[in-house]
């Protein structure tokens, strides 16, 4: 592939994203974080298909994205033995 070839492919990129890549200079801010969550709202909705109702696959998302703290005792170092 020649050096022609990839400036256009990279012309017709910067093209695309320009909307995308004016706003990070003036906000200097991403959509990293919720790409982030991307993934653990993919396993909540997984995990949802099993729940009964709308309401309780929500419920899901909110312990996924806000990580709540439940106020359970610790376990220390349990060991399973038989």
């Amino acid at each position: 592939m020649g050096s022609f070839y990839r400036i256009r492919v990279g012309t017709f990129s910067i093209k695309r994203h320009k909307e995308g890549i004016l706003t990070y200079v003036k906000t200097r801010s991403t959509n990293g974080i919720l790409e982030g969550l991307n993934s653990p709202f993919k396993a909540a909705a997984a995990k949802a298909r099993g729940f009964r109702t709308v309401r309780d696959a929500i419920t899901a998302y909110y312990f996924v994205a806000g990580r709540f703290e439940l106020g359970l005792p610790e376990i220390g170092n349990a060991t399973y033995t038989k």
